[in-house]
């Protein structure tokens, strides 16, 4: 079986970032930051957050590169990395809101500006409807929905990122569509999700 351009230069430039090369690591964090920035956007509240996950993923990736084995491509097991990265954080944040139920409000300075245009309000209102909805759905069909709808990768994408079959991850995206579609009903008003 033949190794094919793309799958070849991945394995030169893992190699020669293993060898030391920080010019070639650089040139990976070029090539994946703003794929990973948007990633871990889906699971934070701030960009700053998003940079830190950001960050935590390239460190990973470093860390744990010559534990790579080519059996994918070297993008999908970026976004595995990033993915799990994200879902980490999300799940520390749901503890921290939880805690934060049973502690006074300190967080003041986060209520919107009042001089905002409704327009703005609206879209950012129907945006954290989304997201809210997003967190609530089950994790296999949040991240299913967010590398098909968000990241728009082709459901075989999603499937070898999720290692899963097609079939399976078309039915996760299946139920992601109509858990969302019920839980913002009242917002959307039967536009496609």
């Amino acid at each position: 079986m033949s190794e094919t351009p793309n799958f070849h230069h991945e394995k030169d430039l893992v190699g020669r970032i293993l060898e030391g090369n920080e010019k070639e690591f650089r040139k990976l964090v070029e090539t994946y930051q703003a794929l990973i920035l948007r990633v871990s956007l889906q699971f934070t509240h701030s960009a700053e957050e998003a940079e830190d996950i950001t960050q935590e993923v390239f460190i990973s990736i470093y860390k744990n590169l010559s534990n790579f084995r080519f059996k994918s491509s070297l993008k999908t097991w970026i976004y595995r990395i990033a993915l799990s990265k994200g879902i980490n954080h999300a799940n520390k944040e749901k503890r921290k809101a939880m805690m934060m139920i049973f502690t006074s409000y300190r967080n003041d300075h986060q209520i919107p500006s009042l001089t905002k245009t409704d327009d703005d309000l609206c879209r950012k209102e129907m945006q954290n409807q989304l997201k809210k909805a997003l967190s609530e759905l089950p994790e296999s069909q949040r991240v299913a929905f967010i590398l098909h709808k968000i990241e728009d990768l082709p459901a075989h994408e999603v499937a070898e990122i999720l290692e899963t079959s097609l079939s399976a991850t078309e039915a996760l995206l299946h139920r992601a569509r109509k858990n969302l579609q019920r839980k913002l009903r009242p917002i959307y008003q039967g536009r496609e999700i």
